[in-house]
């Protein structure tokens, strides 16, 4: 006893000396989508520490999606006529010098209530119908808010500058994707859209009637 004794006091070493607690595991990083990561391991427990807890698994992210809206209102003005005087052909949505426009709007149920918004599309389809192609898109604006009833009493006013320019040659049957912005849409906020002529060789669109209806593409996560 007493030979062990002065070992350790020779040594320098402390009689009292406990191996420090081990730290306890970290959780899963939290994942942009799908499942909740694993809790770590707990820390193992040394002889005079105790073990630290398992981490606790992140939270499961927001499967990506995509919502896909008809519009409620769909018509074209010429002048101050009416939308039934501006149809022409059915199913036809002119935008067209000097004065055809659209007016299209939108309405967006809570389904993207917590997502994060991450592409807004407006999809447009050329009619097959005579003079529907076109070497013109048009220009897409923000209107200010209508009703269909509304646009028996004129045309919507523009709000702000040009959401998407011409973006160039219509063919029959084509489909056109315009990109806006992602702060345009909300939970259960309606969108009001206008198209509006910037060349006299005019598109016609399908409006709600024809085989390809405008739609809004809304891509989330």
């Amino acid at each position: 006893m007493f030979l062990v004794i002065g070992c350790a006091q020779i040594l320098g070493m402390d009689a009292d000396y406990h191996e420090a607690p081990a730290e306890g595991g970290r959780g899963g990083a939290e994942p942009t989508g799908g499942a909740g990561g694993t809790g770590g391991t707990g820390g193992v427990t040394s002889a005079s520490g105790q073990g630290g807890l398992a981490g606790a698994g992140g939270d499961g992210g927001t499967e990506p999606g995509t919502v896909s809206t008809l519009p409620t209102v769909a018509d074209c003005l010429e002048g101050n006529g009416t939308p039934a005087s501006c149809e022409t052909e059915p199913g036809a949505l002119w935008v067209d010098m000097p004065n055809w426009r659209a007016f299209l709007r939108f309405e967006l149920d809570g389904t993207l209530e917590g997502k994060t918004v991450t592409s807004v599309t407006l999809r447009l389809t050329v009619g097959d119908f005579t003079d529907a192609e076109s070497n013109s898109t048009g220009e897409v604006y923000e209107v200010e808010p209508f009703t269909a009833g509304d646009l028996l009493d004129g045309p919507p006013s523009q709000v702000g500058g040009p959401l998407v320019t011409n973006r160039g040659s219509a063919p029959q049957l084509a489909v056109i994707d315009l990109s806006l912005p992602s702060s345009m849409v909300a939970p259960n906020s309606p969108v009001f859209l206008g198209i509006f002529p910037v060349a006299s060789d005019g598109v016609g669109y399908w409006n709600l009637y024809g085989p390809d209806p405008p739609e809004l593409l809304i891509d989330y996560q």
